[in-house]
């Protein structure tokens, strides 16, 4: 059996790889790596026979350390944790999969806004996921497999940032100035591991030349993620986008700068997904009838 680091295995995306590695147990074992080694999400990949060692990915040593033997490594980020640390957390992970040797590396990336906008649209968490994946392939490029795989916008976002507003009894609005035409990439961040376990097993099909695979299912409007709420809630929710100026009155401005990329940008998202899509993944309406009360409307 050959070994497969996953980093970030107790969060989402990685603990969604790790299950999705286990599911082939006579070919790969399983190594997590997290800062707390203690935890309760720790002692349950304990229990599912994955092998769980610290790793602070701001020290080299301990990134080294955690990659030693493995054939390949699930790479990732996460921006609203590590901020301005993100990049050369990244960059330890590139190095230390250099150094130890590893044969074939998948990092969840995002795409390059500064180069894709021109710099017109301020979006560092895109931006440093970004320059982590170009220094992947240009520092890092002897390493024999490179896949990167673009993250899109998950269905449990309706339940946090991308909420509707509740404007009455069970009668909800989408306030995002995003158009009624304009489409969101989205997606079931578990079948990340789905599409993750499928690059390990088959890097005869997706060399370090194939293009970035996009973590897309569906390329939604509003109106149609209302439509599915609204059949399989029991609820009315409709779309009235505000304007720019309204929507960032009380967000953020990176949020806003976020509408802004699906609004101008999206055909190169549509066109990346209907090229390099590797598996099937959940459609929205599954994904919710499977439980309704993935979605929680305040």
């Amino acid at each position: 059996m050959q070994l497969i680091t996953v980093v970030g295995a107790t969060g989402r995306q990685g603990g969604s790889v790790v299950d999705y590695l286990l599911k082939n147990d006579k070919r790969w074992k399983v190594r997590a790596t997290t800062r707390n080694t203690n935890s309760e999400k720790s002692d349950e990949l304990r229990k599912k026979g994955v092998e769980v060692v610290e790793c602070n990915l701001d020290v080299y040593e301990q990134v080294k350390n955690a990659f030693k033997g493995s054939y390949g490594v699930f790479m990732m980020t996460d921006y609203w944790q590590a901020k301005e640390k993100e990049v050369e957390q990244g960059k330890n992970m590139c190095k230390a999969a250099l150094e130890e040797k590893v044969t074939h590396v998948v990092w969840t990336s995002l795409y390059d806004a500064d180069a894709i906008t021109s710099k017109q649209l301020y979006l560092p968490h895109y931006q440093n996921k970004a320059e982590v994946e170009k220094y992947l392939k240009n520092e890092c490029s002897s390493i024999p497999i490179i896949n990167t795989a673009i993250v899109g916008f998950y269905f449990s976002n309706l339940s946090t940032w991308f909420q509707p507003e509740q404007i009455g009894d069970n009668e909800y609005v989408f306030r995002q100035p995003i158009s009624k035409e304009t489409t969101l990439p989205t997606y079931d961040v578990n079948d990340t591991g789905k599409v993750v376990a499928k690059l390990f097993e088959h890097p005869e099909k997706y060399t370090s030349a194939h293009a970035p695979i996009p973590l897309v299912s569906q390329n939604l409007t509003i109106t149609d993620i209302c439509n599915v709420l609204n059949k399989v809630k029991g609820v009315s929710i409709k779309h009235e986008p505000q304007s720019y100026e309204e929507f960032g009155a009380h967000n953020m401005p990176e949020t806003t700068n976020n509408m802004k990329w699906y609004e101008f940008y999206k055909d190169h998202i549509i066109q990346a997904e209907k090229e390099n899509r590797v598996v099937d993944m959940l459609t929205f309406e599954d994904w919710l009838k499977s439980d309704p009360n993935r979605i929680t409307l305040k």
